[in-house]
């Protein structure tokens, strides 16, 4: 949440709203603690500018938090005027072998 009060701030003109989710932890499973957002915003953003505030977003969040693991952004897709944001918190050795493997797999080449 403080992810996207930030957002929401650095954004003039536009407001958020989150949609209940599933929880993707549960499909991992092994104490991957991976959560997903949906976030609806009231007018068109240009995709790399919100990209850029959200990551911007997590760092201060990270930078300024009390936690003694961070939040990292694992996937992000904007369509109709919703944004899809898949949260890891990196408090667990699975949750970083989880972000590892995604790695790996956006490095893969492409068929």
């Amino acid at each position: 949440m403080k992810v996207i009060q930030h957002v929401n701030h650095d954004i003039k003109n536009n407001e958020f709203k989150f949609i209940p989710t599933n929880n993707s932890s549960k499909v991992w499973g092994r104490s991957v603690y991976v959560y997903s957002y949906c976030i609806e915003y009231s007018q068109c953003l240009n995709q790399k500018e919100l990209l850029k505030n959200i990551k911007n977003s997590f760092n201060f969040v990270n930078h300024n938090s009390d936690y003694s693991y961070n939040f990292v952004l694992s996937d992000f897709y904007v369509k109709d005027k919703m944004v899809f944001l898949d949260i890891a918190y990196t408090s667990n050795e699975a949750t970083l072998e989880y972000l590892q493997d995604l790695a790996k797999i956006k490095k893969a080449p492409k068929e």
